[in-house]
C-alpha cells in the first residue's frame, strides 16, 4: 500500500492520514497492508446492498443469541468484579 501511495506522489501527511484510516481495520502499517485486498473489499462493499443490516434491526442478533443461551443471560444485572 505504501509503495503504491508513494508512486502516486502521496505526501507524508496523506500517508499518515491513510495510516489512521486503515490501522483500526487492518491492525497493520501501510507497509504491510495488501493493496489488492483493499481493492477487493472496496469493490465488494460497493456492490453490497443492505448486506450489513438485519431486517427488523441489528439488535435482533443479540436477542437471538440471548434466546439460545437461555437462563445464562441476565438483563440489567451488574457484572460482579472478580478477585484479583
Amino acid at each position: 500500500m505504501r509503495d503504491f501511495l508513494e508512486e502516486q506522489a502521496a505526501s507524508e501527511a496523506a500517508l499518515e492520514a491513510m495510516m489512521y484510516y486503515y490501522m483500526p481495520a487492518y491492525g497493520d502499517s501501510l507497509d504491510e497492508i495488501n493493496l489488492l485486498q483493499i481493492v477487493r473489499e472496496t469493490v465488494s462493499f460497493t456492490k453490497a446492498t443492505g448486506a450489513f443490516t438485519v431486517a427488523g434491526g441489528n439488535d435482533r442478533i443479540c436477542g437471538e443469541l440471548a434466546r439460545r443461551l437461555g437462563d445464562r443471560v441476565h438483563y440489567q444485572s451488574p457484572v460482579p468484579e472478580r478477585n484479583r
